[in-house]
């Protein structure tokens, strides 16, 4: 792979809740529409394909906005807060709530605003699809004009049928209990996940486990009328499952579904082609 080098700014911004946090704003700062980038479980706003995407798409003259949410990394120290009352917690995925996402990305959009953006594209990869799918269904921010999900995966039915299969149900069970016995972050429960992190996407009761369950209803997917972009690497397994499924459930009244060849789930060597159909998209908005 590549080094890359993405001319551009670092940028703190803060969530609604006052949660200190980073991101990097590349491309002309002149444009109207910034597309804001939203990490995959753990990773963080340079973690790829974020740095690659933002080096393509930059050249092509679109404004990209990658940032971190509290939920970055696996574990982190964050900070909220002002002056004395400034505390230091714990962050990253693994003790994040979900519903929480809502307060980053208004954070990042009304930063943005305030830099003379007016317009956003919310841009997921992985389980960033699940926190920008949320923010919109909840939030209905005029400012969004559109989505954009990058290999949008089934949490829920990857730990169910994949990962665990016959012992799903009791390590559900186990993660339940210990999360009411107050030991929901206990690290390395399952997989290297804490209980409550774990219950969030194998419990359909949870929004999280819901949005993309392409096996269930979709409803909170369906509720998005903003056109979207769906994007899926060709090795990936059940690429064109899910677009159909997708395409099937969605009420965008604009939905583009593609499929890059020979990307897997992080787009190395395929950024360019990525940020082609991107570009491509995010011209008719």
């Amino acid at each position: 792979m590549p080094a890359r080098s993405v001319k551009g700014e670092l940028l703190q911004f803060r969530s609604s809740d006052n949660i200190l946090l980073e991101g990097f704003l590349s491309g002309p700062k002149k444009n109207s529409k910034c597309i804001v980038y939203v990490h995959e479980w753990g990773g963080n706003f340079y973690h790829a394909p974020a740095i690659g995407l933002a080096e393509e798409l930059s050249k092509r003259g679109l404004s990209i906005f990658t940032i971190n949410t509290r939920g970055h990394d696996v574990v982190t120290d964050l900070t909220k807060g002002f002056g004395r009352e400034k505390v230091r917690f714990r962050g990253g995925v693994e003790f994040e709530r979900f519903e929480d996402t809502i307060l980053d990305l208004k954070g990042a959009l009304d930063r943005l605003s305030r830099l003379g953006f007016k317009r956003f594209i919310l841009c997921g990869h992985s389980t960033g699809c699940q926190k920008v799918t949320y923010y919109q269904y909840k939030e209905n921010d005029k400012r969004v004009v559109g989505l954009i999900l990058i290999s949008a995966g089934d949490d829920y039915n990857q730990w169910k049928d994949y990962i665990l299969g016959r012992k799903f149900d009791s390590t559900v069970k186990a993660a339940k209990k210990l999360v009411k016995s107050g030991h929901g972050y206990q690290l390395d429960f399952t997989n290297g996940d804490t209980p409550q992190r774990f219950i969030s996407v194998a419990d359909l009761r949870n929004v999280e486990a819901r949005l993309f369950n392409y096996k269930g209803d979709m409803n909170e997917f369906s509720k998005i009328k903003i056109p979207i972009l769906a994007m899926f690497g060709g090795d990936e397994r059940f690429a064109e499952y899910h677009l159909r499924v997708m395409a099937e459930k969605t009420n965008s009244r604009l939905f583009e579904p593609h499929i890059v060849k020979g990307a897997a789930h992080r787009y190395y060597e395929r950024e360019s082609k990525a940020a082609g159909i991107i570009s491509n998209f995010v011209e008719k908005l």
